[in-house]
């Protein structure tokens, strides 16, 4: 009896909480729509703020000349786009001269932040672009992100609230090409989307993730700007909380941003989780239990292990819920956009979610964009050194 009751609870509470994550996610991002015909912000909002968007680059993301024609015609907020580079060795340099050339009307400028060895490449250089930055609120926007024309109407509207320091949207990949960037697409169109809105709505807790991340500059200057996060792996994770202990409040905006990874390959997918697996590990443990309890496969074994102890309602109960959060992830993904035929690679995620979960405890180390980090408690750097024998 014991055993059907631990069994039967697990499986209670992994349906309950799965299910509850997608439908409130679906409930976000549709029902919280402005394409209705209602105005984004109050009136004079939009004239009256100046965002700068930064674009941190290293390494030549796939479409990167497509995804920047994306912040050529961005609707009714005054901007201005700072693309950040180490210097002009970055194989994305050549994409980044060759657009700007065909383009000589685009509010875009060009910022050479070097950045030191030992500290964390996009906040290094985020610090550099920071300070050349002329709005009121700075948007982060990776090289493969490609928003819609409304997306700073939708995110300026949440800045409306002068106690609203930070505001970041979920984020989708589109159109994967294979089988590495379908496994990807499949773990954000699930459980990463669905952390995000699911949290936000369900708590109004604000799970951020620096694709497409606004902060207002005031409430970044009393942070200290991101050179006080130089020093940090788990840098995105880090910004919400430290802003909530100095009174601010986030959001998340009801609108899904495109993200292009282009032909990764499966070592890419994996080396990709790990890395942020193995920053979650230091800020947020909890995750890693929630890893294993929204995934169908582990629950699929625990029932397996349950019947043959013979708790057979346990295993029933067990099995049941692992098809049910293969079939909540199934209407989510195809919801927002996914390929039916993709989620048939769930089982595939669930056991590489798996595996990344264990083997994030085996090192300190990830490789990030040709160096190797060493992280310690707290997320802090240790050290890095180079993956070029010859750099």
């Amino acid at each position: 009896m014991l055993f059907n009751g631990i069994g039967i609870a697990i499986a209670v509470l992994a349906s309950v909480t799965a299910w509850a994550m997608v439908v409130a996610t679906l409930y976000f991002l549709r029902s919280r729509s402005i394409d209705r015909g209602e105005s984004p912000a109050p009136p004079g909002v939009e004239s009256s703020v100046r965002v700068s968007i930064l674009k941190p680059i290293k390494g030549l993301d796939d479409r990167l000349e497509r995804n920047l024609e994306a912040f050529l015609n961005l609707q009714s907020i005054s901007y201005e786009v700072l693309i950040g580079i180490g210097d002009r060795r970055d194989p994305a340099w050549p994409a980044i001269d060759r657009f700007l050339a065909a383009h000589p009307e685009a509010p875009m400028r060009v910022i050479f932040t070097d950045a030191p060895p030992d500290a964390h490449p996009k906040m290094s250089n985020l610090a550099g672009l920071e300070a050349q930055a002329r709005g009121e609120i700075l948007l982060v926007s990776d090289g493969n992100t490609c928003p819609p024309p409304d997306a700073l109407e939708r995110l300026v509207a949440s800045f409306a609230d002068p106690q609203i320091g930070l505001v970041a949207a979920p984020f989708l990949v589109r159109s994967p090409l294979t089988l590495g960037a379908r496994l990807r697409s499949l773990r954000i169109g699930t459980a990463i989307v669905c952390s995000i809105c699911g949290s936000y709505t369900l708590f109004k807790t604000p799970f951020v993730v620096g694709k497409w991340m606004a902060v207002r500059q005031q409430a970044l200057a009393d942070m200290g700007g991101f050179a006080a996060l130089t020093g940090v792996m788990c840098a995105d994770g880090l910004i919400y909380p430290k802003l909530r202990a100095l009174g601010w409040r986030g959001a998340i905006v009801p609108q899904a941003i495109d993200v292009y990874l282009g032909p990764w390959s499966w070592r890419q997918a994996w080396s990709q989780q790990l890395r942020w697996s193995r920053h979650v590990r230091f800020v947020a443990p909890i995750e890693t239990a929630v890893e294993f309890l929204w995934n169908g496969l582990f629950l699929g074994s625990l029932a397996i292990a349950f019947g043959w102890g013979g708790a057979t309602i346990a295993a029933c109960a067990l099995g049941a819920a692992g098809l049910g959060i293969w079939c909540a992830y199934t209407i989510a993904y195809v919801s927002l956009g996914g390929a039916a035929t993709d989620v048939l690679l769930l089982p595939i995620v669930d056991l590489q979610m798996l595996a990344i979960a264990v083997w994030a405890y085996a090192s300190n180390e990830i490789q990030w964009r040709g160096r190797r980090f060493y992280i310690g408690p707290g997320g802090q750097l240790e050290r890095s050194e180079s993956l070029d024998p010859t750099g």
